[in-house]
C-alpha cells in the first residue's frame, strides 16, 4: 500500500463529512433560463457542490495538464476504486470455480482473468494509481423556472481514461491514458517498475506462466520475471474467449507428441484460479488494515461515505450478491475479513 493513502483517505473523507462550504464551487458554469443571476440561490449551491459518487470531472488547461476542483476530496475516489475492484473481483471467481470443476476449462480461465482485471483496478488505487474512466468534463448546472440539474461537457481532444498517481508528497498527478485492457496492464508494469516489488501471487503466476518455452533463462529478479509474464496473461483472455484454448500449453503438447500418457490439462485454469484468489487476498488484508485505520480516525466520517461508496460500486447496486463470502472457497480465501468487509459495506 502506497505509505501516504491512509492519511489521504482520511482526509478526504472527513472533508466530505464538513458538507457543501467544504468544496468549490467556483469553476461550476450556472446556465440560469429563469431570467435571474444571483449566484447564492440554495438549489445552486446544493447542486454545484454535490459530489458525484462515481466520478470525478476534469478540465485540461491551455498546457494540457489535467486538473479537478475534487482533487482535495480525492481520496475518496481512491476508496471507491479499491472496494469496487474488490467486490466486482470477488464475484467473478465463484463462476470460475463452478467451471473448473466441470472441466470448462478456457471458460473458467475466462472468469478468472476477469477477476483479476477487477482486483488489479483495486490493487493499483491501493498503490496510489486510480483509473478514471469514462472521463467527465467540467460540470454545468442547469436551472429552468422549477427545475435544475447537473451535466458534464466532454474535454475537447481529452482522454479516453485518465490515472490519478499518488506522489511521495502525497499530491495528486493526473495524467491522460488510453482506455483499453492493454493500457491497464501497463498501468500495472509501471507500478511495478516504481515500487519494485509485487505480491507472492504474482511471482508464483509469473513463475508458470514464463515456464512454458524459456527453459534455462534467467531473470535479474522476480519483478523482472514478472514483468516479462504480463503479456501472457493478458493473451489468457483473447485465447480463452475467442480462441476457446484453455489447455495447459505443455501438458497439449505432450498428448499431442504422445510423450506422456497423462498430462494435466486443467493446469492452466488451477495456476489462474490460485492467482485470483492470491490477489484477493492480499487486496482483502490491505483494504482491512486500510478501514480499520479509518475506523479509528473517522469513523463517523466513513459512515457518512458508505451510501455513496455502495450506490458508485456498481450500477445497478444490487447486482453486487450479499452472498458472495458464502460461495468463495474457505480453503483458499481469507473468509472471515473479506466477510467482514462485505457486512460493512455491501449489507449495513
Amino acid at each position: 500500500m502506497h505509505s501516504g493513502l491512509k492519511n489521504v483517505v482520511e482526509k478526504s473523507l472527513e472533508r466530505i463529512w464538513r458538507g457543501p462550504k467544504s468544496l468549490d464551487k467556483s469553476e461550476i458554469e450556472i446556465i440560469d433560463k429563469r431570467g435571474t443571476k444571483s449566484r447564492h440561490d440554495d438549489l445552486i449551491t446544493a447542486l454545484a457542490t454535490s459530489i458525484n459518487p462515481e466520478l470525478p470531472w476534469f478540465r485540461k488547461l491551455p498546457g494540457g495538464q489535467l486538473v479537478t476542483p475534487q482533487e482535495p476530496i480525492f481520496g475518496y475516489y481512491a476508496l471507491r476504486n479499491i472496494l469496487r475492484g474488490l467486490f466486482l473481483g470477488a464475484s467473478f471467481v465463484p463462476p470460475g470455480d463452478t467451471l473448473l470443476a466441470t472441466m470448462f476449462l478456457s471458460p473458467s480461465i475466462a472468469m478468472y482473468y476477469t477477476a483479476s482485471f477487477h482486483l488489479i483496478l483495486a490493487y493499483l488505487a491501493l498503490q496510489g494509481r486510480v483509473a478514471i474512466t469514462p472521463v467527465c468534463g467540467p460540470r454545468y448546472v442547469e436551472l429552468d423556472e422549477t427545475h435544475g440539474y447537473c451535466g458534464n461537457k466532454p474535454i475537447p481532444d481529452g482522454p479516453t481514461a485518465i490515472c490519478a498517481i499518488l506522489t511521495t508528497s502525497c499530491k495528486w498527478v493526473f495524467e491522460g491514458r488510453t482506455r483499453t485492457h492493454r493500457g491497464y496492464w501497463a498501468e500495472l508494469d509501471r507500478t511495478i517498475l516504481h515500487t519494485r516489488s509485487v505480491p507472492e501471487c504474482f511471482i508464483d503466476f509469473a513463475s508458470y506462466l514464463t515456464s512454458y518455452g524459456q527453459y534455462g533463462k534467467k531473470y535479474c529478479d522476480d519483478v523482472e520475471m514478472v514483468r516479462e509474464a504480463l503479456p501472457y496473461l493478458q493473451d489468457a483472455r483473447h485465447e480463452a474467449i475467442y480462441e476457446g484454448y484453455g489447455y495447459d500449453p505443455m501438458s497439449d503438447d505432450l498428448l499431442t507428441n504422445r510423450d506422456a500418457d497423462h498430462a494435466p490439462l486443467d493446469l492452466s485454469a488451477k495456476k489462474y484460479q490460485a492467482f485470483s484468489y492470491g490477489l484477493l487476498n492480499h487486496i482483502v488484508i490491505e483494504t482491512s488494515s486500510l478501514v480499520a485505520h479509518l475506523d479509528s480516525e473517522c469513523a463517523a466520517a466513513l459512515d457518512n461515505a458508505k451510501l455513496g461508496l455502495r450506490v458508485s460500486m456498481v450500477t445497478p447496486p444490487f447486482e453486487l450478491r450479499k452472498d458472495i463470502a458464502d460461495l468463495l472457497m474457505p480453503s483458499k480465501c481469507n473468509k472471515t475479513d473479506f466477510s467482514h468487509l462485505v457486512e460493512r459495506f455491501l449489507i449495513s
